[in-house]
């Protein structure tokens, strides 16, 4: 049962795809690939970290496998899917790989709406693919500038201007 779990998608990296798992090189290729996961995953919070500055809106779970960013106040369920939608969709627009999509493991970035775990709150969650670091670079920066350029340019130095963001809002 618990493998039938991970093939329906509860842990979709390569190794759990048969029949390869049985093949030396497909071991290494996933072992490869969830580590770079995992590196794009801390390469994008620091970026993230820098750009809420002293406020705390990035998280990163355990597994390193992806991140969440803490949107202001209390977001219900569509809110925070809405924000999710319009962060992954302005990405896009400029020629990112990265969509409004649900899990990891992707060769894509995938952005969704995520109920805390730590927390009873809507947070938007961001999980890192096995791209090219630099790649996965620019994706933390085009989410900084949008997370940014959603901020009150009133309250900047509080928590709550890192966490407001606004869905229509663009990227250079």
């Amino acid at each position: 049962m618990r493998d039938t779990v991970r093939l329906f998608g509860s842990a979709p990296i390569p190794a759990h795809f048969p029949p390869f798992t049985a093949l030396a090189d497909y071991e290494s290729c996933s072992r490869e690939r969830v580590a770079a996961i995992m590196r794009n995953t801390r390469r994008m919070a620091s970026v993230l970290s820098v750009a809420c500055g002293e406020a705390p809106c990035v998280s990163v779970f355990q597994h390193g496998l992806y991140l969440t960013l803490s949107p202001m106040g209390n977001p219900d369920i569509d809110e925070a899917r809405s924000l999710a939608g319009a962060l992954s969709g302005e990405l896009e627009r400029n020629g990112l790989p990265v969509r409004h999509a649900g899990s990891f493991g992707f060769d894509f970035v995938a952005i969704e709406w995520f109920h805390g775990s730590s927390s009873p709150r809507n947070l938007i969650r961001v999980a890192a693919s096995d791209l090219p670091p630099g790649l996965a670079d620019r994706i933390a920066q085009g989410i900084a500038t949008w997370w940014s350029r959603g901020m009150s340019a009133t309250t900047r130095s509080s928590r709550a201007s890192c966490s407001t963001v606004r869905p229509n809002a663009n990227i250079s």
